[in-house]
């Protein structure tokens, strides 16, 4: 789960909320002084590394002095040291416990480390002791959205646009409210109640000049929970600009309209979800007349997809491995197991609230278990990727690509070795109706 962070934001942002430098303590040690003047000074003229060995030296000449570790740890972050920087800083608490602005640096840069349990108990640290700032509540509330606490995240978030309020922080009170209505949303999808849904996908093929249209609705009634089994009825279709008569591959294109009711349940969570549908295929190619034919079908679906940053600015890169597969047994097909798995990985050049820019790269397989379609194949490509809104609705994917079908080709159908330049466009919709709010 994406959400919005505010100005100190974990995910783009290690530097401190106030970054000031500590004042030299009054000590008689001249060497102690000499070695923090030196340190100050090598910092103000950009060498940080100078200024790191100079503050270093300088907290073991006075062991029991917080701040030589806390300018160290500073000089460090300048460096994009961080690990050296979370020793100094978290050196510097041991010492002096109720320095704030450490404690909250520490917490960004153990999330940009990708410590997020380590984050969490800095953060909490300070709301257990009624010291969080709105900017504090917030990043609580999104290290537990990505460790999947969303109870946690959404008291957080709550707590956050209350205090927000209350100090006027117009930024923090929209990214705190924002939150909470993503968690929300996601909360009303996980309790019993309706449900609708859609999915489109159109897509064209420069191998065959072809333009191949997917999409499915579904309406039903889930009983929430982590399994969330549901019952529904659905609309599939496929039809593609081509196809007369069965001349492409029946199930490349089905050219189908199929209506059908199915029961589905999500026993590994949101990653795996099982599935089995009853209903009734009307050719939309065949020739007349058109008869209904039986459609029964049964599978599983995975998905799974992270997003990783590559760096803590405001417009750092993120890497982006999505994994989607699927095993269908289809009566239909003559009782043949069908599936493909699909592996993208993909550089996020730009995300923000108006969509994001992905370079990738794509792998893709299909099977059959009775090895009797030849579009048993691999392929293989890129290409870029265009993402509308902060929440991807709707995605513009723009590849090239390489391919080889297992089987021996035949007269009817193209060479083995191909290679293909294609454009699809992507979107969907999912809107629960919870029978009563949580």
């Amino acid at each position: 789960m994406v959400l919005l962070t505010g100005v100190c934001s974990l995910a783009f942002q290690a530097l401190p909320c106030s970054a000031q430098s500590a004042p030299v303590s009054q000590t008689s040690d001249s060497v102690y002084l000499a070695r923090m003047n030196e340190g100050y000074a090598a910092g103000n003229a950009g060498d940080q590394a100078k200024a790191a060995a100079a503050f270093d030296a300088a907290a073991k000449l006075a062991p029991q002095l917080a701040v030589p570790r806390v300018a160290a740890g500073y000089a460090y972050l300048a460096l994009k040291r961080n690990d050296e920087a979370v020793a100094r800083f978290a050196e510097s608490l041991v010492i002096d416990e109720n320095q704030d602005v450490v404690r909250r640096q520490l917490g960004y840069l153990y999330s940009s480390l990708n410590r997020q349990r380590d984050a969490l108990v800095a953060f909490t640290w300070l709301q257990t002791r009624d010291r969080a700032s709105a900017q504090d509540l917030l990043a609580i509330g999104n290290l537990n959205a990505g460790l999947d606490e969303r109870l946690l995240a959404l008291r957080a978030f709550r707590a956050a646009a209350t205090l927000a309020a209350q100090m006027a922080d117009s930024a923090v009170l929209r990214d705190a409210r924002k939150s909470v209505a993503v968690l929300e949303a996601a909360q009303a999808g996980d309790a019993p109640g309706a449900f609708a849904e859609a999915f489109v996908s159109p897509f064209y093929q420069n191998r065959f000049d072809n333009v191949l249209m997917f999409g499915i609705a579904r309406v039903g009634v889930s009983a929430g929970g982590s399994w969330k089994p549901s019952v529904y009825v659905s609309l599939r279709t496929m039809r593609d600009t081509k196809s007369v008569g069965g001349l492409q591959p029946i199930l490349y294109a089905d050219n189908s309209v199929v209506p059908a009711i199915g029961v589905r349940a999500q026993p590994g969570g949101k990653w795996f979800t099982l599935y089995a549908e009853a209903g009734a295929a009307y050719p939309l190619v065949s020739p007349k007349p058109r008869d209904w034919h039986r459609d029964l079908r049964a599978g599983v679906i995975g998905a799974f997809a992270n997003t990783r940053a590559l760096g803590t600015g405001a417009h750092h890169l993120s890497v982006v491995s999505e994994v989607f597969g699927d095993a269908t047994w289809y009566d239909r097909f003559d009782g043949n197991t069908i599936g493909y798995l699909q592996w993208r990985e993909s550089l996020r050049l730009v995300q923000g609230k108006a969509g994001a820019v992905d370079i990738f790269a794509r792998g893709w397989g299909a099977f059959d278990a009775k090895n009797t379609y030849y579009n048993r194949v691999a392929e293989g490509g890129g290409g870029v990727a265009l993402h509308a809104g902060a929440n991807r609705r709707a995605s513009l994917y723009i590849e090239s690509l390489g391919g080889r079908y297992f089987r021996e080709p035949i007269a009817s159908q193209p060479a083995r070795v191909y290679s293909d330049f294609r454009i699809m466009f992507v979107t969907g919709l999912f809107h629960p109706f919870p029978f009563a709010s949580r």
